[in-house]
């Protein structure tokens, strides 16, 4: 269970936009040590301070012959939908990197992104789920089916019944949720757009600001259901779900 809420936290916490106190020497290629960075430095100082020294950029050096740092990635995605209050410009793991072109960097945040809207949009229909089924409401033949876990007893599926059939129209509804709405027709706009070319009417005419407003509270709501879903796991295992739901009943 521990490795299990470690792994979640990690893979939530990574599929957040760009870090926004990340170390400048982490670049493209294999960055060079703290020591060679400095002697880096002290090289370019004695070049700019002679007469005739020709002009040396002072980008962050790295091996391979590079020149780029996180900050160049902060500065490209600092904007994006996502790098918002209370926690801006967040990596704190520094998975997002900038590659060897600018195509692979853009495709390595939007792949992030998209995972990251998808678990939200997963983990928010999991918390109305879960606090759903706390409260007692139940799908017809699924009446001594619990709540949280629990649900997942084979034992509790009658073989032929009508919980078997509920439970199978729900593992169809999941697996075409994963494998068919998606950007099937290359369409998207941003990743996450999965309208495929349906009700594009009805978000088209809104302003810019307003399609990024609902963009980032999609996300944030999306990453509290992250977090909300882990919680209720966890304290389930505890044994105390009661005391957060227990006003529900």
């Amino acid at each position: 269970m521990k490795v299990y809420i470690l792994a979640t936290l990690l893979g939530t916490a990574s599929a957040f936009a760009p870090s926004q106190n990340a170390s400048p020497f982490a670049t493209r290629g294999t960055a060079l040590s703290e020591s060679e960075v400095i002697a880096e430095s002290d090289v370019i100082a004695e070049v700019e301070t002679a007469d005739d020294a020709p002009a040396v950029s002072t980008a962050p050096v790295v091996a391979n012959g590079g020149v780029a740092s996180l900050s160049l990635i902060k500065s490209k995605y600092a904007n994006e939908v996502g790098a918002q209050a209370p926690l801006g410009y967040w990596d704190p793991l520094s998975i997002l990197q900038m590659k060897n072109t600018e195509e692979e960097s853009d495709a390595q945040f939007a792949w992030w992104r998209e995972a990251e809207i998808k678990h939200g949009r997963i983990s928010m229909l999991a918390v109305v789920g879960y606090i759903a089924t706390y409260t007692g409401l139940r799908l017809p033949g699924m009446e001594n089916v619990p709540y949280g876990l629990g649900a997942f007893d084979g034992s509790l599926y009658e073989r032929g019944g009508l919980a078997e059939t509920n439970l199978w129209i729900t593992v169809t509804t999941v697996l075409f949720l994963e494998c068919v709405v998606r950007d099937v027709t290359e369409t998207g706009k941003h990743p996450g757009d999965y309208l495929n070319g349906f009700g594009e009417q009805r978000w088209d005419f809104r302003s810019d600001e307003v399609k990024k407003n609902q963009r980032a509270k999609e996300l944030n709501n999306g990453r509290a259901a992250m977090m909300g879903i882990l919680g209720l796991v966890v304290h389930e295992n505890m044994g105390n779900v009661d005391d957060l739901l227990g006003f529900l009943k």
